[in-house]
């Protein structure tokens, strides 16, 4: 017997997060009204899943554990009526910090993952920086804040993403992972934590995921409707296929009877899936933040498909992380530029020289993706090459950018460690 999901809606109890309340993922909600307003839609998402799994039937085979990893910019929207809506810088760079360390495979709770699954277990190797230009070449600081005078919005409408229906228009989804945080109307004896829109063969301007302000962050607590919705957004669906034992397209997977809220004993045997029984602990689950912990290797391979066909492969190489200074010319690089970074990428020690033409102050900074400075020199009124030996070992493996500034010009660099 099929189950639809707003029936999942009115019976469960508990999602996501540490709670008794009725706390779910609108994305099945949001495709349905889509596919009602757009009647190509199904064909145009069975087109681009086609190329898809072309992609995958190439690179199934293919070794990524030891890739250094896609770094894509992210820019959170954070549309509020009232003042707690408008959540804190630091409650956004925890969410990516959280973020990252379940697309890279480093979250701490990894340890939890059960001996059966363990084998099975993978990450993407995708993370995110806040963005450090805008579309058209502004510095910014990757978060845009726009109070409006609506309350709340409905999960399955897109209004949140239109500046002119009180939201915020998106920035170039070929450039840019879309965020937007608002609050989220409440259901009907439930509450929508988050919604996200899969991919197609043609880029919109509402791809991305919206997140409820009360689910976003958790600066001393695990917030993982961002990883959920995520998941989604490179073509994940729920692992029980949204149907009574259903069919998520990811072979590794076991199939499950339904979704699972709050935290199950294991093993949680449903489907004749026994002895190991449901994964519960899956991003794409409904259980508790505490009790999820992995995605597989067929989920990983499928998350890095979309960011390696066409339309969103462009993500992978968009400039939108790297800093924009007063005077700098594209890529943030002086026509001149004698920054020198290697070994890049490296395990961590890295070596970087530059060339001081002028007698002035220079200012050199390298900075991790949520933009926190971990290392950082001035230097006066010297001329000739300067040279310099840095341990990042201690600050994690990642994506890093170095800067080197004075009055006239800025150069700029990315550094990989691994």
């Amino acid at each position: 017997m099929k189950k639809t999901l707003f029936a999942l809606l009115l019976i469960s109890t508990g999602a996501f997060a540490q709670s008794t309340s009725k706390r779910q993922c609108g994305t099945m909600q949001h495709l349905s009204v889509m596919k009602k307003q757009n009647p190509q839609l199904e064909t145009e998402m069975q087109q681009y899943n086609q190329k898809l799994d072309e992609w995958l039937y190439i690179n199934l085979n293919q070794n990524h554990s030891s890739s250094v990893g896609i770094t894509i910019p992210i820019v959170f929207h954070v549309i509020y009526n009232k003042a707690d809506e408008n959540i804190s810088d630091a409650e956004i760079k925890s969410q990516i910090a959280s973020l990252n360390a379940d697309l890279t495979g480093t979250n701490a709770d990894a340890s939890k993952i059960p001996a059966v699954f363990k084998d099975i277990a993978d990450s993407p190797k995708i993370q995110f920086c806040l963005a450090g230009r805008t579309p058209d070449d502004k510095p910014t600081t990757g978060i845009v804040r726009i109070e409006t005078t609506r309350t709340n919005w409905e999960g399955e409408l897109d209004d949140m993403k239109f500046k002119a229906k009180g939201g915020d228009d998106a920035w170039d989804p070929s450039r840019y992972f879309n965020v937007w945080v608002c609050h989220i109307k409440e259901g009907d004896g439930y509450q929508i934590a988050g919604v996200a829109e899969f991919p197609k063969a043609t880029v919109t301007n509402t791809y991305g995921c919206v997140l409820d302000y009360r689910y976003t962050g958790g600066v001393n607590s695990i917030q993982r409707v961002a990883t959920h919705e995520a998941g989604h957004c490179f073509n994940l669906h729920h692992i029980w296929g949204d149907n009574e034992c259903g069919d998520d397209r990811i072979s590794d997977t076991p199939p499950q009877k339904d979704c699972n809220f709050g935290c199950p004993v294991f093993p949680h045997v449903t489907c004749n899936n026994g002895p190991n029984g449901d994964m519960f602990m899956n991003y794409m689950d409904y259980v508790d933040d505490s009790c999820m912990n992995m995605f597989t290797k067929g989920q990983a391979i499928r998350m890095l498909a979309v960011l390696n066909i066409p339309p969103y492969n462009s993500l992978k190489t968009s400039n939108g992380c790297t800093p924009v200074g007063t005077n700098a010319v594209d890529d943030f690089l002086t026509i001149e530029n004698t920054l020198d970074v290697f070994p890049n990428p490296s395990n961590g020690i890295i070596n970087f020289s530059f060339t001081i033409n002028n007698k002035s102050s220079y200012l050199i900074e390298i900075r991790n993706l949520l933009g926190q400075e971990v290392f950082k020199d001035i230097i006066f009124d010297r001329s000739g090459n300067y040279k310099q030996s840095v341990n990042l070992q201690q600050h994690g493996k990642g994506c890093y950018s170095i800067t080197v500034t004075n009055e006239n010009t800025i150069q700029a660099k990315k550094i990989v460690i691994y």
